[in-house]
């Protein structure tokens, strides 16, 4: 008898035992008369048989054998109580083969379905349900496609996670789940297909070592390690694996998440690829894992999906043979500092913010705005640029801010912010910058510019090694000063001194090209005055 049946008489028996113990509470507590409890017991037991024989008889369960066949298959067979040979022709229709009471048709495993037959008016309807063996080896997951309520009936065997079984060792247990199927239903003149909701248990039959070696059917990555090449943006992000040796015809892929150990991961949820490249083992990261790894907060892993044919059950198998931490690169290993985002301070009209990092469009930026008063930041950056970025970052967060507000990672205002801070010609000013990390969600950003003041309001980026270094005199005054000087102040000092250096900016080099033009035009006209008078 089929599982399907033994649980159908369960059921039935279960229901019958429930009313016959009503019967027998009913009859206990009843106080009426003798007689009355005695027609009482009568009545109610009349009942209960009648019940009980209309429950059994309601539904009639075919029984389905299976058979394994040598190409994997399985011969199901389905035997009902009567002869079918007047339904030989819809059966013969469906890929069913009659002979006397059976019919017979090859399924794969975990192939499911039903079918209805009524041999009479005056009978009920004999139902079969089928569900073919399910043979896996130990790390294989299983799809079960669709349907739902799946469980397993020993979970140390295997594990459920939405339609997908994993299995964990060798051993044999019951998958029990729902399926809405079309169940035909074939009687006397007609035959009337009607789609409902079954109840399926599967043999499942998992063999293999719980732990298989290279030396079995997968690959060895005990001794694995992934080293990040992060590039400069978080989109730049390269890999590579050495440690390990890949075995012919298999296959290989990553699923980056912030869990230690992941299980039920498919090729569709494995969106990195690996491959043999020039210098070894290579992860070309898809671009959500790349942000994942660069930009999120927290640990992550790198689970890895083997995959391959197996000849010998000619079947696809795949299984997660390794979760190994990664080594995440540091901000400042990604993009140093003056390098992430880059504000444009040179329109009048508009400040543009290049998120050279990459950051993802949900983040904001807060932006500080802010007067350079130290000769120390100026050297600093003279006699090195990333040093001086540093000095930079240390003084901003603690220097008068006169500019603050908030921008989109990836959007621009429409206006100059350097209109509130009244930078005068060749002043120093910078903008402390912090990314949102949207409640811990990603990794804290910050960044730090510089920025020198033009003559027109705006202020550009300059060549480091060109910074014009005030005389200490003169800085001990500016110092003595409130940090947020007018702009009227800051150009009636620049008028009392110019810097004797240009800086090495657009500005001077208009400058530097109009007084060459003007050179050459005075020795091009005396070379034609001498040339006419014989000079």
């Amino acid at each position: 008898m089929t599982t399907f049946k033994k649980s159908l008489r369960a059921k039935k028996l279960k229901k019958m035992l429930i009313l016959i113990k009503i019967i027998v509470k009913i009859e206990k507590e009843y106080k009426g008369g003798i007689e009355m409890k005695k027609c009482l017991k009568i009545m109610l037991l009349i009942s209960a048989i009648f019940l009980g024989l209309l429950m059994l008889n309601n539904v009639e369960a075919a029984e389905a054998t299976y058979q394994k066949l040598s190409n994997g298959k399985y011969k199901v067979t389905l035997t009902y109580s009567k002869d079918l040979a007047d339904f030989t022709e819809n059966l013969t229709e469906k890929g069913w083969t009659v002979s006397g009471k059976t019919a017979s048709k090859d399924c794969n495993e975990g192939d499911c379905g039903a079918m209805s037959i009524l041999f009479s008016s005056s009978e009920q309807d004999e139902v079969a349900l089928y569900a073919v063996p399910i043979n896996a080896e130990v790390g294989t997951i299983i799809n079960m496609k669709d349907g739902s309520n799946y469980s397993v009936e020993d979970d140390t065997i295997a594990t459920v996670s939405g339609v997908k079984i994993t299995t964990k060792k060798a051993g044999s247990t019951t998958i029990s789940g729902k399926k809405e199927l079309t169940l035909n239903k074939m009687g006397y003149g007609d035959t009337v297909e009607e789609t409902k909701t079954y109840d399926f248990q599967w043999d499942l039959t998992v063999t293999g070592s719980d732990d298989p070696t290279p030396s079995g059917k997968w690959t060895d990555f005990s001794n694995a390690k992934i080293t990040l090449d992060p590039g400069s943006t978080f989109s730049l992000l390269e890999g590579s694996i050495t440690g390990v040796t890949p075995i012919a015809d298999h296959g290989y892929r990553i699923y980056v998440s912030k869990n230690a150990t992941e299980s039920g991961i498919s090729k569709a949820d494995a969106k990195s690829s690996i491959h043999s490249g020039e210098d070894g083992i290579e992860i070309n990261f898809d671009l959500s894992d790349r942000r994942l790894i660069l930009e999120e907060a927290g640990d992550k892993y790198a689970h890895i999906l083997e995959f391959y044919y197996d000849s010998e059950s000619r079947e696809n198998v795949e299984k997660v043979v390794a979760s190994i931490k990664l080594d995440v690169p540091s901000v400042d290993e990604i993009a140093p500092l003056g390098s992430r985002i880059d504000p444009w301070l040179y329109i009048k009209d508009e400040t543009d913010f290049t998120n050279k990092i990459g950051m993802s469009e949900d983040r904001t930026i807060t932006y500080k705005l802010g007067k350079v008063n130290s000769n120390d930041v100026l050297r600093a950056f003279k006699e090195n640029p990333s040093k001086g970025f540093s000095s930079l970052l240390d003084y901003a967060k603690n220097a008068d801010i006169l500019v603050e507000g908030t921008v989109g990672a990836n959007k621009n205002l429409d206006y100059n912010i350097l209109k509130d801070v009244n930078l005068g010609y060749n002043e120093y000013c910078f903008m402390y910058l912090i990314a949102s990390t949207n409640d811990g969600k990603y990794r804290e950003i910050e960044d730090v510019q510089i920025y020198r003041g033009l003559s027109d309001g705006t202020a550009v980026h300059f060549a480091y090694g060109s910074i014009d270094i005030p005389d200490d005199e003169q800085n001990n005054e500016e110092g003595n000063n409130d940090s947020g000087n007018s702009s009227n102040s800051g150009s009636e000092q620049q008028d009392e001194k110019k810097p004797s250096k240009l800086p090495k900016t657009g500005e001077g080099l208009i400058v530097f090209a109009v007084i060459g033009g003007l050179i050459f035009a005075a020795i091009f006209a005396k070379h034609k005055i001498n040339k006419k008078y014989n000079f």
